[in-house]
Order: structure tokens, then C-alpha cells, then sequence
């Protein structure tokens, strides 16, 4: 947990703007507004830590929230080990949270005021707990219960793909139960089903009550509740300005995309290897590893199907499937020790010393360069070398402060505003010139990319990642001649 806690509090002041949604959450920190485009757990610890901060400055208001952030993403370390526990050895379990807790995915998000890392924590415990209330049904457990769960509803609103989780194991929970011999013997299974699901439904109130507590000011802007969440169910539904169908990618995307990039190569195959084999061992794995696998094909296929991948950073989208799958290189280790011969248990040392370090190794590159960001290079190149008269046009998620809203290039107007030179993030032309290559984009999406297209047909210079571009930082930056003789 220490080694986490440095990795996810290093370089934590990094300009406020360089990731784009944080200077709106900012602003309902300190405005106590909220447009609950996601429900507002993480608007209101952040309101919480400030309460006793007392800032007022953005950027200061910004830092002390990403730390806060980067606390609680702590406990998914705890949270993983746990739950590994129900099935894996102490050492396997404890190995399992170093794989998850240094992940570069989750180091990295831990950096960021997002909602994606407090939901994932909430989500991981809501499963440790969900089980123990399987194998050990009672009021404690069901509170327990509920109250985890209530609190990832109040953190995303994708927390309602839990329920397709539980739902399987509860219609199927008197297999689960782990009290004492004799009375399991002579429990009536109607009898038992019937408490369990007085006891969940007691753990539904507790979940409610916990949302409704954190996200009370439902209760006085009913209006702004129901036009946000609405706003996220269409996008979920119909894409995030660019849809990315599932079909066309195989059902891939966020694998290739995302998962590689996000947990490393390595660590990715043997968590697919260890995911396939406890497939393939279905009938004799435990209770606990169902529920990961569960867990696991529910939050990466749902995040797939949906047509809601938008640029920069749609990796955040599958943070929760990213740790359960890291679940399964833990496992894979406990299986090759247990049932392999002595060759097999020096590979999978070799293996596992190799994979663990590579992924440490990545993270802490990318954690190193989140204070060394393009967008702050870029800034220093325009003042060193632009004359005081020349103008620059900074177009969004180019800069290392706020440029919105989040639009497209309109060439005309930069020609009439008779700029010199025109900032570009690789994050912002990226998006049309990608998308631009799939079917079905709208006619506008196709302009953009031409637009682009056009802009690079000047004189630019480059300004590259020292180590590369992840989720939200270190874009490559295009600072392109514009006017005055680049025609």
C-alpha cells in the first residue's frame, strides 16, 4: 500500500486544463453546482476536503482533490487483495495487489479528479463484500453489503452493470452459503431463499439510502438530475460525438486500444491466459473467481458494445475490468505453482519477476512525465522563439491550461482572426483523423478530418512525448505556421 500510495501521489501538480473535465469540477467544488452527468460522490469529497482546506485558488482547489483522489485509489489494494483471498494463498493474493496496484492504468488515473478510479474502488469492495454476504448471508454482511454498493452508485453511473453481476449468483445463492455443517445439511432451500432475499432486499434500502444521502441535491434540482443522466444514457447508447461499433472491431477495441497500453503487453497476456484457463476450469473454480469472471465479461463487453469511445482517454471506461483481469495473473501463478513440476515453478517465477517488473517500470515513466507534459514544452517553444507581435491560436487540449469548449478546427475563422501560428494536440486531430477512417460518422466528423489534413499542408513543428501519450497527458503537439507568408 505505501509503494501505491507514492506512485499515486507523485507529480500530482501538474497544471489544472491538462485534463480537460477538471476545471469544471473545479468550479461545482467551489460553486456547489453539479449538472450530474455523473452522480456527485466525487464532487462532494472534494467539497468535504475543502471544507477544512478552505481554498480558493483553481489550481490549488485541483491538487488537493487529486490527492484525495489518489488516497482512496489506495484501497483498491486492499480490495483486490481481498477478494484474491477467497481463492488464492496469502503470497498469491498479496502478488495479485502488487500486479493491480502498480498497474500503469490505475497509477495513472489515480492522478486525475475523475470519477473513474473512485467508482472502481467502490466496485472491487462492493464484490469482497457481495461474496462474504453470499457465503455468510446476515444482517451485518447485508448492511456491509449495501453500503458498498451504494456508494459505487454514487460514484458512476454505470454501477447499475453490478447487478447483472449479482443477479446469476443470488437466484443461485443457497449453493453459496458457508455456515455450519448441520444446519446446511437440514436447511429447507425455500426457507433459505426466502431470507436471503429479505436480506438483499435490505441491502437494496441501505444502497438507496447511501445514494440518496451523497446525492441529495436530486432531491432539489430533480431537473438537472434527469437532463444529466439522460445526457449519458444517449451517449451510451449512440457514441460520444464519434461512435466506434463493436462489430467492425471484433469486439477488440478496447483490447487492442486500451487493455495492452493500459495494463502493459506482458501483464495483459498472462491475465488473458490465467482469464481463459479458469474458464476452462469452470466446474471446479470457487465461488469468488465466478464472480471476477463475471465481473470481468460484464465490464469489458458492455463498455465494447457501446458505441461511446470518445478520445482522448476511452481506456478510463474499462478501469473496472482492468483490475479484475489483473485478478487472473495472480491466480495463474497460485495454479502453475500448485499443479506444475519444478521446471514449471522456475518459469513461472522467471515469468512473473519479468512481468511485474516491466509494468513497474512503465508506470513509473509515465508517472515521471506527468509534470514534464508536451502542452507545457509547447509553451515555452512559443515563448522563446515567437516575436512579441506574433499571434498564436490555441485550439483545446493543446494548451496547459482550460481551451473549450471541445469543438472542431474551423479554418475560415482562423483566417479571418489572421493568426501566426495555431497550436494543435494530437488528442484533439487525432480524434477526426481516426475517426474519419471508419464507417457511419457523420458528415461533419469527415469535414474536421479534411480540415486537419489541410492545416498540416503548412510548415509545423512537432513537439513529441519524451516517454508517450497516456489517458489524458503528454499529446503530441503540432505548433503550425499559419499566416503571414505560409500560404
Amino acid at each position: 500500500m505505501l509503494l501505491a500510495l507514492a506512485l499515486y501521489c507523485y507529480g500530482n501538480t501538474f497544471p489544472l486544463g491538462l485534463h480537460f473535465d477538471e476545471s469544471k469540477k473545479v468550479r461545482f467544488i467551489l460553486t456547489h453546482e453539479q449538472d450530474f452527468k455523473h452522480p456527485i460522490f466525487l464532487l462532494q469529497l472534494g467539497r468535504f476536503v475543502n471544507l477544512f482546506l478552505r481554498l480558493v485558488d483553481d489550481q490549488a482547489v485541483a491538487i488537493a482533490a487529486r490527492y484525495s483522489v489518489a488516497v482512496v485509489s489506495v484501497l483498491i489494494v486492499p480490495g483486490i487483495y481481498k477478494v484474491a483471498r477467497f481463492s488464492l494463498g496469502h503470497r498469491a493474493s498479496l502478488l495479485t495487489a502488487l500486479m493491480v496496484g502498480t498497474c500503469p492504468t490505475i497509477v495513472v488515473h489515480s492522478h486525475y479528479f475523475k470519477e473513474d478510479m473512485l467508482f472502481t474502488v467502490t466496485a472491487i469492495w462492493s464484490l469482497y463484500f457481495f461474496i462474504r454476504f453470499l457465503q455468510s448471508p446476515s444482517t451485518i454482511t447485508a448492511i456491509w453489503f449495501g453500503s458498498l454498493v451504494g456508494l459505487a452508485f454514487a460514484s458512476h453511473y454505470k454501477s447499475l452493470l453490478l447487478l447483472i453481476v449479482f443477479a446469476p449468483f443470488l437466484l443461485n445463492s443457497n449453493r453459496y452459503y458457508l455456515g455450519p455443517v448441520e444446519r446446511h445439511a437440514e436447511k429447507d432451500d425455500s426457507i433459505f431463499l426466502g431470507t436471503i432475499w429479505r436480506l438483499t432486499f435490505f441491502a437494496g434500502v441501505i444502497a438507496t439510502l447511501v445514494f440518496a444521502v451523497i446525492n441529495w441535491p436530486i432531491f432539489v434540482h430533480p431537473n438537472d438530475f434527469y437532463q444529466g443522466s439522460n445526457y449519458e444514457l444517449q451517449h451510451a447508447v449512440k457514441g460520444h460525438g464519434i461512435p466506434i461499433y463493436a462489430l467492425p472491431n471484433w469486439f477488440t477495441y478496447h483490447l487492442r486500444h486500451n487493455i495492452l497500453s493500459g495494463m502493459s503487453t506482458p501483464l495483459t497476456m498472462m491475465s488473458l491466459l490465467g482469464f481463459f484457463s479458469a474458464i476452462g476450469s469452470w466446474r471446479r473454480i470457487g465461488l469468488s473467481v465466478k464472480v471476477v469472471v463475471l465481473t470481468t465479461v460484464v465490464f469489458y463487453f458492455v463498455p465494447e458494445i457501446s458505441p461511446t469511445k470518445p478520445p482522448p482517454d476511452d481506456g478510463r471506461y474499462v478501469i473496472p475490468a482492468v483490475v479484475t483481469l489483473g485478478f487472473f495473473a495472480g491466480w495463474l501463478t497460485e495454479e502453475c505453482w500448485k499443479t506444475g513440476s519444478g521446471l514449471i515453478r522456475f518459469l513461472t517465477v522467471i515469468a512473473t519477476l519479468g512481468v511485474l517488473s516491466y509494468s513497474i517500470y512503465d508506470t513509473s515513466n509515465l508517472v515521471i512525465h506527468l509534470n514534464q507534459d508536451t502542452r507545457s514544452k509547447a509553451r515555452k517553444w512559443i515563448d522563446n522563439n515567437l516575436q512579441s507581435d506574433e499571434t498564436v491560436a490555441w485550439q483545446p487540449l493543446a494548451a496547459p491550461w482550460h481551451v473549450g469548449p471541445m469543438k472542431g478546427i474551423d479554418m475560415v475563422e482562423l483566417q479571418r482572426g489572421n493568426f501566426d501560428y495555431v497550436v494543435v494536440s494530437s488528442f484533439h486531430y487525432d480524434r477526426y483523423l481516426n475517426a474519419a477512417t471508419r464507417l457511419g460518422q457523420s458528415a461533419a466528423i469527415y469535414e474536421q478530418a479534411k480540415s486537419f489534413q489541410e492545416l498540416f499542408q503548412r510548415p509545423f513543428v512537432e513537439i513529441q512525448p519524451a516517454y508517450r501519450s497516456f489517458a489524458f497527458s503528454n499529446p503530441t503537439i503540432r505548433i503550425v505556421k499559419f499566416s503571414r507568408g505560409s500560404e
